[in-house]
């Protein structure tokens, strides 16, 4: 916006007076605050309905196709199968996810984020498609939703982003009970929460090398 810069451009001096930063200083303020901002961009609340719905519904039709799935405690499969419901539930997560890389993506400041959340959503899908393929002792739900909320909670106050927040607490509960309590499933959840923690980690370390600014 016309005639807004960055904070912190002019200096006081000895004398209490003012005077302005070097060039060079001010350039390298001036690329920090457009990268925090530029970052601070998520997408609007309508963007992220439409991508958590459109993700459903192709998760939908995707599970369909898959037809039922048992219940695998650790890496023994169980003669039960998982509900409809319990295999969706990530996807509206995963599309909000989504929602946030492309839109990171449209500002030449925030794309060494978004490339940085593209990789952790990656690997949080590839670990996700070992647990169906080969019973990789880690839960893809839990994972999941543990980086979402790990990830959400360090970001935006906005009122809808704190319901989006709590949805997806409240989804990790109801995960993590069924898990826990109806499966006596504790290998894949500990895996999972574990793995989240380190990935989120992993990123702070990486935005530090890729010099990518962190919110306050």
């Amino acid at each position: 916006m016309t005639g807004q810069h960055p904070p912190d451009v002019v200096h006081q001096d000895n004398g209490g007076g003012k005077r302005l930063m070097p060039l060079q200083e001010q350039d390298s303020v001036t690329l920090a605050y457009k990268m925090k901002q530029a970052e601070n961009e998520t997408a609007p609340v309508e963007w992220r309905f439409l991508a958590a719905l459109l993700s459903t519904l192709a998760g939908a039709v995707w599970l369909r196709t898959q037809g039922s799935m048992p219940v695998v405690r650790g890496t023994m499969p169980l003669d039960l199968e998982v509900p409809f419901v319990y295999m969706l539930s990530a996807f509206p997560f995963l599309g909000v996810l989504t929602a946030d890389v492309f839109v990171l993506l449209r500002s030449p400041a925030s794309r060494k984020a978004a490339f940085l959340l593209a990789a952790q959503v990656g690997v949080i899908i590839l670990l996700s498609a070992a647990r169906l393929s080969y019973r990789l002792p880690i839960s893809g739900h839990i994972l999941l939703l543990t980086f979402f909320v790990q990830r959400s909670m360090s970001r935006r106050s906005h009122t809808a982003y704190t319901i989006e927040t709590g949805l997806g607490l409240l989804a990790l509960a109801v995960l993590i009970g069924i898990k826990l309590v109806a499966w006596r499933d504790w290998v894949t959840v500990g895996w999972a929460m574990a793995v989240a923690i380190v990935l989120s980690l992993s990123g702070v370390g990486a935005r530090h090398i890729l010099g990518i600014a962190v919110r306050e």
